[in-house]
């Protein structure tokens, strides 16, 4: 445990609570120097600020918050009960804040692991849409390709001699027909 120090009404345990509560008294007086504090509706919207972003969290702030609340309610600008009351100081010790920055720094760390994955991702995928382009563009075709359009090719042929051997054949049928004295018109046959 460290030298404990007094300041502005409060103990301090450690040098960074310390510096915290100094840093915010400084705060304070810059905001009691530049905010017009005789105002209810000026200090009602600082009031809600400075809660809604939980800007003072020490107790020389706290107080600072009770104190403008007060004042708040004594304007008679808004009721007790309709006004957020003063949280209560968290007092949050060196090792909470370590820990809270070790997690930060720890998510960031995988955020930034993942963003690099996923470029490396996004830069493969481009790769890939680049080379269909240049595939399209090209007329390259891919060995499975050929081999597919072969075989159709072979198939067809097949077909082709397989159709001409029957029309020969056909053809001889109709001629010995009309030997025997049978006119069939072969021509006539295709139409």
């Amino acid at each position: 445990m460290g030298k404990i120090t007094e300041f502005s009404g409060h103990t301090f345990e450690d040098e960074e609570s310390l510096e915290e509560a100094k840093k915010e008294a400084e705060a304070i007086e810059y905001l009691k120097a530049k905010t017009d504090l005789t105002n209810p509706e000026v200090m009602l919207r600082l009031y809600i600020r400075l809660l809604d972003r939980e800007t003072l969290k020490t107790p020389v702030g706290m107080d600072f918050l009770v104190e403008l609340r007060g004042k708040i309610i004594e304007s008679g600008v808004i009721s007790d009960e309709l006004l957020k009351p003063v949280p209560t100081y968290k007092g949050e010790t060196k090792k909470l804040i370590k820990n809270k920055k070790q997690r930060a720094e720890d998510e960031v760390k995988k955020l930034r692991g993942l963003v690099s994955v996923l470029g490396i991702v996004c830069a493969f995928l481009g790769f890939m849409v680049i080379g269909m382009f240049v595939m399209a563009l090209t007329g390259y075709t891919s060995p499975a390709r050929r081999v597919y359009e072969e075989q159709i090719l072979d198939k067809y042929a097949s077909w082709a001699e397989d159709l001409n051997s029957k029309e020969v054949e056909l053809r001889e049928i109709i001629k010995n027909i009309n030997e025997q004295g049978i006119d069939v018109n072969f021509e006539s046959l295709g139409e």
